[in-house]
């Protein structure tokens, strides 16, 4: 009796699992990303790009192939792929996620594990410089 209704029984997908990178969180059934515990809001677009680096960090995407993989029924250009990837990076980088994905020239990007940022970039500076305070306005 027990074989026949699993038999009638719709399969049941396997939990997909959380993909970490890094201090990077991509949690696919849920449809959210984090980074360093910082909650991404990201487009559905977005969301499938990073899910398709963070399945195969270090790996080079090349465009068509993320086309193809990440968004199958979509028919946008190669051209608009490097805006979502644009627009993906801003929204990282605000989290303090810097150069995460990476554009290897003539290949195309990939996704590196990256750590949480100590200071905001605006504050470092580069070795053996100083950095001058801010100017006072006066009116």
């Amino acid at each position: 009796m027990k074989a026949v209704l699993r038999r009638t029984q719709p399969p049941t997908e396997p939990a997909a699992r959380v993909l970490q990178v890094g201090s990077l969180s991509v949690d696919p059934n849920a449809a959210t990303a984090s980074f360093a515990g910082h909650l991404l809001d990201l487009t559905a677009t977005e969301f499938k790009l990073l899910s398709q680096f963070a399945s195969a960090p270090n790996r080079v995407f090349n465009r068509s192939e993320l086309i193809e993989r990440a968004l199958p029924d979509s028919d946008i250009l190669e051209r608009t792929l490097d805006s979502h990837i644009k627009n993906l990076r801003a929204k990282l980088h605000r989290c303090g996620a810097h150069d995460v994905i990476q554009t290897v020239r003539g290949l195309g990007f990939r996704l590196v594990e990256a750590q949480v940022v100590s200071r905001p970039p605006a504050v470092r500076a580069l070795a053996g410089t100083q950095v001058s305070p801010p100017m006072e306005l006066s009116a």
